[in-house]
């Protein structure tokens, strides 16, 4: 599978798109393609990073997912963040 990328992102009146969550298949560590993950921006700066169990097999799955669970993450990544990237650059 090539690599990939679903986002859930929302856009401020000056056009900056904040990243909210992030379902792809991109390796953190060594550049090579990775397993299917969630990167989740929402927890709060210091929280333990969890791994989540999930079904998503590709990027349709991955927009299915996001799509399903848009509002909480919203909601989470505004009560921590706010309308503002991350501090610590996490979601730039």
């Amino acid at each position: 599978m090539e690599s990939f990328a679903a986002i859930l992102f929302f856009q401020l009146g000056d056009g900056t798109r904040v990243p909210v969550a992030r379902v792809d298949n991109s390796s953190h560590d060594d550049g090579e393609d990775g397993d299917i993950h969630i990167d989740r921006y929402d927890r709060s700066i210091g929280a333990e990073v969890k791994e989540y169990d999930h079904d998503i097999s590709g990027w349709e799955d991955g927009a299915d997912y996001l799509e399903e669970n848009w509002k909480g993450l919203a909601d989470r990544y505004h009560r921590n963040h706010g309308q503002e990237l991350r501090r610590d650059g996490a979601n730039q």
